[in-house]
């Protein structure tokens, strides 16, 4: 069975960046230890998926080219 690259990229972005932002924000209300207000749950949201994207777009290729080298 034969698994598509881009499926695997997909696979990290889509269920590894959830996980990473559910800790990011686990470890936000530890550091700063008070109830927080939906203006900062949207900061913290919006900051985390633009990076996340980034990170995305950059790496994309270079994790598709490094699963098509063990392939072969």
């Amino acid at each position: 069975m034969k698994i598509e690259t881009t499926r695997i990229v997909k696979l990290m972005f889509f269920v590894v960046g959830p996980v990473a932002y559910v800790l990011s924000f686990i470890l936000y209300h530890l550091i700063f230890n008070r109830p927080t207000n939906w203006i900062e749950v949207l900061a913290v949201t919006a900051i985390f998926y633009v990076c996340m994207i980034v990170v995305y777009f950059i790496t994309r290729k270079k994790i598709v080219n490094d699963l098509e080298k063990l392939k072969k």
